[in-house]
């Protein structure tokens, strides 16, 4: 018997160094000696693992067996073992649910509660609607893809009804819990300034109790997907595939001509001094301010962290294996990244492919310690291989089956959403447009963490109503899925609360009216990232009569945000339609791809410019009702929009 112990004792001893030589030998070798592994231009290869640190619980167990076993047969301890051994099964049993209550369960003082800064959850999908703003400030004509909800909320916080929320129908949550997760819901009824029908609508407040102090990103395998191809040789704000149309487009108030190898603008232009700042150099290229972008990402990362990088044009490239940053010889990195330059088509296929295989490795690690995340930056023009949303989506679709998620960062003014939006309406994915280094510090380095961990997915809310009924949904990517008594949302974000107020923490249901009973029956229910199921149950009683009511400025604004986006999407959707016949010719006289995108010019034709200047009263008065200055963004563009030269009139 102590001949077989010896041995246990032994081989768990040399697992145990083995292990402890896989978790931290490569930082220990990595301050030594850390590697320049950039292979940019080598052959694509395969992608070999790192050790998987598995402690070795079998021979654990066969050590305990042991020493119990040798208890009993000495006779006289078999109580003292029983109890050793109930011991350690119940501190197994209990010690993973311990750490996580302390960690995202735990309970705080009401001081702390006060002293903290709340964090909220906001949808996947897009982050922001900057590819539309950025062609208005250009003269250019948006697509109606530029406009999605979720992007609009995102650009606002919203009072959700949280200090309003009592903590009765959550799921495991007592009095004074933290609660990863708890909806809450707002009313109102209003009539539209427009067609003047009485409308009603439901707010889901999207809340949790964790603070910002308590939220910590999880480990991350993360690889970079970069476009090297010729489209990044272009600035920011202009359209590269204007120069195969000849096109003269009127820029920041320079004209700009587009022809040959490039082109000639005035640098000048700025609206003032604070636009100027915020700015790209109008010297550097989409393709050198990415670079720079990824260079101030590696320093949001760390050393237990993994990164590698794909580089792609007509083909795929590994440019950096996938390491622990610890063994990463990280200035040489720098130097490489920032000596990249433009070349080639646009292979996006081959770009996610590699990005999915170099993380295929890690697909089974615990979702509870890592995050595996491709972030793919792009103008997102492909013109080679598959090209179409559906070859495309399905990479992104199956990739997140293995917990490998996207986030896409577009850049440049004519990013192509159309085909961003659609890819990323699946589990754990999101996009944003940028087009500045501020914007990229802002997504890439301030929203890091938030960008990269999802916390919960497959939101389902169910409305039992004898009186109403979902209409539409706005505010997820996942709107289409809706029907009259189900609403769906992939994935949720962590997302900061400013003043008490959730950034983008809304999803707004349109109820249609069937009946005369006024109470909804409300079902919320999603999965944390371990599996764990949280549900919610809730009545709402809706107010009765057509006047004016609104729960709370947070469902007013949401209100007017989505009559806004929906004019917006109306418009263009009609504009666009218009132009489709003559851009189809002028982009097949130009040999160009369903996604290499030319600009149109700006326009709007008289019935709109109506319509438009009509629902700008509107806007106004309830922007000051509301009180948020932030909302003069969107009353500015109304305003320019109401007073550009109109055609048809």
């Amino acid at each position: 018997m102590n001949k077989i112990r010896l041995l246990l004792l032994v081989a768990l001893t040399v697992n145990m160094l083995l292990v402890a030589w896989n978790s931290y030998g490569f930082h220990v070798v990595g301050i030594i000696h850390p590697s320049d592994d950039w292979v940019f231009k080598a052959m694509p290869q395969e992608c070999k693992p790192e050790p998987i640190n598995n402690f070795p619980w079998m021979l654990v167990g066969a050590w305990i067996a042991i020493e119990f076993l040798h208890r009993v047969l000495l006779g006289g301890r078999l109580a003292e073992a029983m109890v050793v051994v109930g011991v350690l099964a119940v501190l197994a049993s209990v010690s993973g649910p311990m750490i996580g209550s302390i960690t995202d369960q735990g309970k705080m003082s009401a001081e702390r509660f006060q002293q903290a800064n709340d964090l909220a959850m906001s949808v996947g999908g897009a982050k922001d609607v900057n590819t539309f703003r950025r062609n208005l400030d250009n003269g250019t004509l948006p697509r109606p893809s530029d406009v999605t909800f979720e992007g609009l909320y995102y650009d606002y916080t919203f009072d959700t009804g949280k200090a309003d929320a009592p903590n009765a129908g959550i799921a495991g949550a007592a009095i004074g819990e933290k609660r990863l997760f708890f909806p809450t819901y707002s009313c109102a009824v209003s009539k539209h300034p427009l067609t003047g029908e009485t409308e009603r609508y439901l707010a889901v407040g999207l809340n949790s109790d964790l603070k910002e102090s308590d939220f910590h990103r999880k480990k991350l395998n993360l690889v970079v997907v970069l476009d090297i191809s010729g489209s990044m040789s272009s600035p920011f704000d202009r359209y590269y595939y204007d120069r195969f149309t000849g096109r003269r487009v009127k820029v920041a108030g320079a004209n700009v001509a587009a022809c040959g190898n490039g082109f000639a603008a005035n640098s000048a232009g700025y609206k003032n001094a604070a636009e100027a700042a915020n700015e790209t150099d109008a010297t550097s290229t989409k393709l050198e301010v990415a670079c720079r972008s990824i260079v101030a990402v590696l320093d949001r990362l760390h050393p237990d962290d993994r990164f590698g990088m794909v580089l792609f044009d007509d083909s795929a490239y590994l440019a950096k294996s996938l390491r622990l940053l610890s063994a990463t010889d990280l200035p040489a990195i720098r130097k490489h990244i920032l000596e990249l330059e433009p070349q080639g088509c646009t292979n996006m296929e081959d770009g996610m492919r590699m990005g999915i295989d170099l993380l295929k490795p890690y697909a089974t690690a615990n979702p509870e310690d890592w995050e595996n995340r491709v972030i793919f930056l792009t103008d997102a023009m492909p013109n080679t291989e598959d090209t179409s949303e559906e070859g495309l989506l399905g990479l992104t679709r199956s990739s997140a089956k293995s917990h490998i998620y996207f986030s896409f960062v577009g850049i440049g003014i004519d990013f192509t959403t159309e085909l961003i939006e659609a890819i990323t309406k699946v589990r754990g994915a999101n996009y944003c447009g940028v087009f500045s280094g501020a914007q990229f510090q802002q997504k890439l380095v301030e929203e890091f963490d938030f960008m990269v961990t999802p916390l919960l997915f497959d939101l389902a809310l169910s409305v039992k109503a004898d009186g109403y009924q979902i209409e539409k949904v706005y505010g997820t990517p996942e709107a289409n899925q809706t029907t009259g008594e189900l609403m769906r949302v992939n994935t949720l974000f962590p997302t900061r609360t400013i003043d008490g107020e959730a950034k983008g923490g809304l999803v707004l249901l349109k109820l249609r009216q069937t009946g005369d009973s006024p109470k909804l029956f409300l079902e919320a229910s999603c999965e944390d990232r371990s599996g764990k199921v949280i549900a919610n149950r809730s009545e709402v009683v809706f107010p009765t009569g057509d006047g004016e009511k609104f729960d709370n400025s947070g469902i007013r604004k949401g209100v007017l945000l989505t009559r806004y986006g929906q004019l917006l999407k109306d418009w263009l959707s009609t504009e666009n339609m218009f132009r489709q016949a003559s851009e189809v010719r002028q982009k097949s006289a130009a040999g160009l791809g369903i996604w290499e995108r030319p600009s149109q010019a700006l326009a709007v034709d008289a019935p709109w410019g109506s319509r438009i200047q009509a629902f700008l009263g509107y806007y106004r008065q309830e922007r000051q009702a509301i009180g948020d200055s932030a909302l003069m963004r969107e009353e500015s563009i109304l305003e320019k929009l109401a007073q550009w030269p109109v055609y048809g009139g």
